[in-house]
């Protein structure tokens, strides 16, 4: 693996473990919160093990990747808990850290209580810049598919975040992967109950980004499974979509 786009860096966990299993990669990053993203150069990886980050193989940005480029948009966050900063306002009234789950209880549930003007950039102007990737990670919180909306041509692998409750993104993303050429599909995931069928079952769910599916799937096969698996209001399945 020679390049991979890291959108939603957050501390740079998903960064680490690609740079461990591929140490000759480049990893462009992109993270909308800017006091993750300067405090992460200032304190040469006060998160990540830095050890793993040199200044030819990590390339770290400030912005919100997003479907149209050179906007500016509201991006919120809680700095109590920096993995759930959104620009996904249906994130925060329906997700499992606005409304809590069987998981998630009241010192997990996120405020929101900062916002941050953040300008964007699509991921078609990534690849202008930087080149085809050979995996595209998107953990957005809930604006995977609005991420997606700003690719026009297909590349190689795409994983992306989805959610139970709020599966409706998870099916725009499919829908439109499926638009440009995408064949094959595979989930990752936490499962409360029996793991489906068609999915690879992880007790670190979407946490463990480089964690591939054993079996790839069709389309339908992958959409049959968003429609009858997934229960909205219990919050609690979560994991990777992979696309191929």
């Amino acid at each position: 693996m020679n390049l991979v786009f890291d959108i939603g860096f957050n501390l740079g966990q998903f960064a680490q473990v690609c740079m461990e299993k591929h140490p000759n990669c480049k990893i462009v990053a992109l993270e909308a919160n800017p006091t993750l993203t300067y405090g992460f150069n200032a304190e040469a990886g006060e998160w990540a093990d830095p050890k793993f980050f040199q200044e030819d193989n990590l390339v770290l940005l400030n912005y919100l990747v997003s479907d149209k480029s050179e906007e500016y948009l509201d991006f919120f966050f809680d700095d109590r808990h920096h993995g759930i900063g959104t620009a996904c306002k249906e994130w925060i009234s329906n997700s499992r850290f606005g409304k809590g789950s069987k998981y998630v209880d009241g010192s997990q549930k996120g405020s929101w209580p900062y916002s941050i003007i953040v300008p964007t950039i699509t991921l078609d102007n990534l690849v202008d810049k930087y080149g085809m990737p050979d995996l595209i990670k998107i953990d957005v919180e809930g604006y995977e598919d609005i991420v997606l909306k700003g690719l026009t041509k297909k590349t190689k692998k795409i994983c992306f975040e989805w959610v139970e409750e709020l599966y409706a993104p998870a099916q725009n993303c499919l829908d439109h992967l499926k638009s440009l050429g995408y064949a094959e599909f595979g989930v990752v995931g936490y499962f409360e109950d029996a793991v489906p069928s068609i999915a690879t079952s992880d007790p670190a769910g979407g946490d463990n980004h480089m964690r591939e599916p054993e079996e790839y799937f069709s389309y339908e096969e992958i959409n049959k499974w968003m429609n009858f698996t997934n229960m909205p209001d219990r919050r609690i399945n979560w994991g990777m979509i992979w696309a191929k």
